[in-house]
């Protein structure tokens, strides 16, 4: 995960039990960070509270100390840990503000996705993040037509890429994280990336799967109707699902009807149970 937040970290593995009350599971969570802060095993630094304004709202990270024990003595494994004292490419350990909150939320839409599928029974069964992504053995690169006769090189760059196994059935995933940053003619610009990547036969020949959809997550149900407007009408279809990060981020993010699909109006389910219909009309 990088980065995290004391609240991502209690999220993801101090759950209240039927036994356990949230405060206790907070202060178990709030001891053991102390504990491995001060063994030297992650180091902690100031998340801004609101732009402009830094307060002690700790995120945290591994150390180098603490790198080296999870590799345990596994010299061939590479964690993709880019922490302060270890990388020898110090632009990756630099933490700005823009990158911090998109980590951040990246991370939130990862653990509700962990959290639904171990419920139900399912597995993330793998989940590679956009620095695995920009390795030298996995960028890609596509040629599409931004318009008046010129061509372009882009990068086929996702923020994740995952593999949810449902039983014997695996469905894969790019995650685009938006945080409404990006101009439509940069957006047009990506989803003809994905389009040309996927029509060219490079993403089956990659992956070693026919299965992709693209989830993008955004910041508002009104930025949402604009993706979309635009993928439509850069000829994105099916490929292309969106929600907001406030729905992404519910214990339901798999089975509830949160999603839109580029070309329909209808909300969908991203796994659909035996007998079930994954389709509803709002509104």
């Amino acid at each position: 995960y990088r980065l995290m937040t004391r609240e991502q970290i209690e999220r993801l593995l101090f759950q209240p039990g039927n036994s356990q009350d949230h405060p206790t599971k907070t202060s178990i969570c709030r001891r053991r960070l102390r504990l491995l802060y001060h063994h030297g095993l992650v180091e902690r630094f100031p998340a801004p509270v609101r732009p402009g304004a830094w307060a002690w709202r700790p995120v945290y990270r591994l150390t180098a100390k603490g790198a080296d024990l999870v590799l345990d003595g596994r010299v061939e494994t590479n964690p993709g840990y880019w922490g302060a004292e270890f990388d020898r490419d110090h632009r990756r350990t630099r933490v700005n503000l823009l990158f911090l909150e998109h980590e951040l939320r990246v991370n939130d839409v990862r653990i509700a996705l962990t959290l639904a599928a171990d419920r139900q029974g399912y597995q993330i069964e793998q989940w590679l993040n956009d620095t695995q992504l920009k390795g030298e053995y996995m960028k890609d690169y596509v040629v599409v037509d931004v318009g008046h006769g010129r061509r372009q090189r882009v990068a086929v760059l996702p923020d994740a890429y995952f593999v949810l196994r449902a039983g014997d059935r695996r469905a894969h995933f790019f995650l685009e994280l938006d945080q409404a940053t990006i101009s439509n003619p940069r957006w047009r610009k990506r989803v003809l990336g994905y389009v040309s990547y996927t029509a060219s036969g490079r993403y089956q020949e990659r992956y070693k799967t026919n299965s992709l959809r693209i989830l993008t997550v955004t910041t508002t149900p009104k930025r949402l109707a604009n993706l979309q407007a635009t993928t439509e009408k850069a000829g994105g279809g099916r490929l292309f699902w969106f929600t907001t990060l406030t729905e992404a981020k519910r214990a339901d993010v798999l089975s509830s009807a949160i999603w839109r699909v580029a070309g329909s109006s209808e909300w969908r389910t991203l796994i659909v149970e035996d007998g079930q219909s994954d389709r509803v009309q709002r509104g």
